[in-house]
């Protein structure tokens, strides 16, 4: 059984209790007896005295235990019956849970900022189908990191998608969408949308 597992691992353990009724009848009243026997180990756990406790009018044991070590708590109840003159074996299964364990973790972390759009051009402002237009943004970085930039369309195509300054080549649509987004590889910044007709 692993004892690094930082879930909680229960055992049943098993003590017997031998409960022996008393009898008020007669003229000697012999007090109640209970009889113990403990003998328990458990992957190296030690366990050395139990603590117990009997309540309620339906007579229930409880038990209860540590190992030496301070590795092992443990917990157990059952209900039972004395009988005036006879003798009651009953058996109380503790359940035994290791201790919490606490670990730490390191977290190294980078700060990046995002590029930012401050700029994009386009000439000229209007054009028909199947003609062009130039197209140019520009970005910068807090960090100096280097800058993607990356262009998309509705319809039409660009010469160079991926470059800064590049030409759009104009489809078939009536109404199109440029989009440019810029990236310093490991953060994108939102593209800008520009609707031309």
């Amino acid at each position: 059984m692993n004892l690094c597992s930082l879930q909680a691992v229960a055992w049943s353990l098993v003590l017997t209790v031998a409960a022996f009724g008393c009898d008020s009848s007669s003229g000697n009243v012999d007090p109640c007896l209970t009889a113990l026997r403990i003998n328990l180990e458990v992957d190296g756990a030690v366990i050395n005295e139990v603590d117990y406790e009997i309540t309620g009018n339906g007579i229930v044991i409880t038990m209860f235990a540590n190992s030496v070590d301070g590795t092992l708590t443990c917990r157990g109840s059952t209900p039972f019956h004395v009988e005036a003159g006879q003798t009651t074996s009953i058996d109380v299964i503790l359940h035994c849970k290791e201790a919490p364990r606490f670990g730490s973790v390191r977290v190294n972390g980078e700060l990046n900022i995002c590029p930012e759009i401050e700029k994009i051009i386009v000439a000229p402002l209007q054009t028909a189908r199947g003609y062009t237009l130039e197209v140019e943004a520009e970005a910068s970085d807090e960090e100096d990191d280097d800058i993607h930039y990356l262009w998309t369309a509705t319809d039409g195509f660009f010469d160079d998608p991926a470059d800064q300054d590049t030409v759009f080549v104009c489809g078939e649509t009536v109404e199109e969408q440029l989009t440019i987004e810029v990236s310093d590889g490991d953060c994108a910044t939102a593209g800008l949308r520009l609707d031309s007709i």
